[in-house]
């Protein structure tokens, strides 16, 4: 299913607590915002982590999925952002930004 854009999970990497894939959340965020992932270290379990988890769950429960994926969360410092649409193929506009 890779050739989709969708790549298996492992049980094992989903968070009972926080409802998420933790392994595929902190892998996007490493590989689309690697400033912001730095910055804001949780890298590594630990009380960092944790906080932007609760801040995730917050934001999800206050405003909903949907609107957390498309607007992304503020923690801290930094603007997070959760979802990157693929361009439509041929529209050179959305490919360069």
């Amino acid at each position: 299913m890779e050739e989709a854009g969708y790549v298996q999970g492992d049980s094992q990497d989903y968070d009972r607590e926080y409802a998420v894939d933790l392994s595929k959340l902190l892998q996007f965020l490493a590989t689309t915002q690697p400033e912001t992932y730095a910055a804001l270290g949780i890298s590594q379990e630990g009380s960092k982590r944790t906080k932007f988890l609760h801040r995730l769950q917050g934001e999800i429960a206050k405003r909903g999925v949907v609107d957390v994926l498309r607007s992304g969360i503020k923690h801290g410092p930094a603007d997070v952002s959760l979802f990157y649409g693929t361009p439509t193929p041929g529209n050179l506009k959305a490919e360069m930004c």
